[in-house]
């Protein structure tokens, strides 16, 4: 079974995240279409975590996921190397190709991180272009709003 339960950052953005029986989560967004047909349960372990990040600026703590099965290898490569950018810093989408050896896959690796199923817990807020800050499914502005609060 899976529920769902939600953050409200500010006035103008709510984090929604999708979790099973296992306490896993299997979804995010700052949509709220995520969550259409799902019984919210408030999550006070999950809360608590994202509340640290949101508020107090802090890196989140370790949170189990899972991912859906319908990504490619590649696409689950990129977000793995994503994972790894620590709170505060960013790397280009060339970095990542690069990282994952596939030097010339730049855009490649901006649409995965748009298939993104769990933003900030995998950051893909954290990969800019080379030219300024790139793009992000939900609007440029919540990722600006993210690298900011990181900063």
């Amino acid at each position: 079974m899976k529920f769902y339960d939600l953050i409200t950052v500010n006035s103008n953005l709510t984090y929604y995240y999708i979790y099973n029986d296992e306490l896993k989560i299997v979804r995010a967004s700052f949509s709220k279409k995520i969550v259409e047909g799902l019984k919210r349960e408030e999550n006070p372990h999950f809360n608590e975590i994202f509340k640290t990040y949101f508020f107090k600026r802090k890196p989140l703590s370790e949170i189990e996921y899972i991912l859906p099965d319908t990504l490619t290898d590649f696409e689950k490569s990129v977000l793995e190397e994503t994972k790894k950018i620590k709170f505060g810093k960013t790397a280009t989408y060339k970095e990542i190709a690069e990282r994952i050896k596939r030097p010339k896959a730049c855009r490649a690796v901006g649409n995965a991180l748009g298939k993104n199923p769990l933003p900030v817990i995998i950051p893909c807020h954290r990969i800019v272009s080379s030219t300024g800050p790139g793009g992000f499914t939900g609007g440029i502005w919540i990722k600006k709003f993210l690298l900011k609060l990181e900063s």
